[in-house]
């Protein structure tokens, strides 16, 4: 007997995007491959080895090509909202062809038709393990790869950024951010060039910083939560928030998770979750107090005033009356506050 081959990883994954494009094509559904692989040689000229494949999926075929994956040999590891805080993709694992994440959107752009109808539209197309792939034009993979790149746990996010926008010219730079606009792709682009403060405050803004690292979990359940569109959608949300993602822990185990793994996972996830609360209602109560503080100094002040109206020096002589605002701009004012408008980097 011939001893079985051991075939590296990155050549099943290759192999992978392939069966998935025959696939997807016997089945009429119309896939994007993307990352990996998949990349522009402009975007990678080094092989990308990767250790799962990636595939965007037409919105209205999802559910058709989500039945015919199982049908050829894949099991489902993680459903969508087992995996990020998006739940963007649905994890399946197959024996020979290893790994693969069925996007039904990607982080940072609408999952809807309109936006995989405008990036099928200038698809182009890469040879993976001998099958043409059709994959997004070399402008979206650019946008693509800033979006993955935005992720605090993206293994190759500094060179990804670097390729995708820092070796981009000035015409290309701006194909990125027209696409951005036509897409409403704002606030991930705004994550993965650093503007996310312009989105503070949002519910998509609070989950990319959850995504990058820059946020607390309890800050992204509270996004999660506020994007989730009506009462099933959010109370599909809180429990997800309750219960232990197994799918997760199995994969970071190694193996199927035990009650007793179980157990310490939940209880790892309660005491963190005990934790956060704690320090935002720390955060909370120091910013409050300062306030507090400064609302009763205006108080005393005001009953000060009351008493004692302000007096003002003039060349005649004191007086109760307010001093006037001088005419030119240039010249000091009594103000005894010493403030001024702020106009153009003057303090308020």
């Amino acid at each position: 007997m011939h001893a079985p081959i051991d075939v590296p990883v990155w050549q099943r994954i290759q192999l992978g995007h392939a069966v998935l494009e025959v696939i997807a094509e016997d089945a009429g559904v119309d896939i994007l491959h993307l990352k990996g692989p998949a990349l522009d040689p402009v975007l990678a000229p080094a092989p990308r080895y990767s250790t799962d494949a990636d595939v965007l999926v037409r919105p209205s075929q999802l559910e058709t090509f989500l039945a015919e994956v199982p049908r050829h040999g894949w099991s489902l590891v993680a459903g969508f909202a087992d995996g990020s805080p998006f739940e963007h993709a649905a994890t399946f694992r197959h024996p020979e062809w290893g790994y693969v994440d069925v996007h039904r959107r990607f982080p940072g752009l609408p999952g809807d038709e309109a936006t995989f109808d405008r990036l099928w539209r200038d698809r182009s197309a890469r040879v993976i393990a001998g099958r043409p792939c059709p994959t997004p034009s070399v402008v979206a993979q650019r946008l693509v790869l800033m979006l993955h790149a935005a992720r605090k746990d993206s293994p190759h996010g500094v060179e990804d950024m670097h390729r995708a926008w820092g070796e981009a010219d000035d015409a290309t730079r701006q194909d990125i951010r027209d696409l951005v606009v036509e897409l409403g792709a704002e606030i991930g682009f705004a994550a993965a060039t650093g503007h996310l403060d312009d989105f503070r405050g949002t519910p998509e803004g609070r989950l990319w910083a959850a995504f990058t690292g820059h946020g607390s979990r309890l800050g992204e359940w509270r996004a999660r939560f506020g994007l989730a569109r009506g009462w099933r959608a959010r109370l599909g949300i809180l429990a997800v928030m309750v219960r232990v993602n197994r799918p997760r822990l199995e994969m970071e185990l190694g193996h199927p998770p035990t009650r007793s793994d179980v157990a310490r996972a939940y209880v790892a996830r309660v005491t963190r979750a005990l934790r956060e609360i704690g320090q935002a209602i720390g955060r909370r109560a120091t910013v409050l107090r300062p306030r507090h503080r400064g609302a009763e100094a205006e108080a005393e002040a005001r009953d000060a005033g009351d008493q004692h109206p302000t007096r003002t020096e003039h060349p005649s002589g004191p007086t109760d009356k307010p001093s006037e605002p001088t005419d030119n701009p240039s010249e000091p004012t009594d103000n005894p506050s010493g403030s001024m408008d702020h106009q153009g980097g003057g303090p308020r």
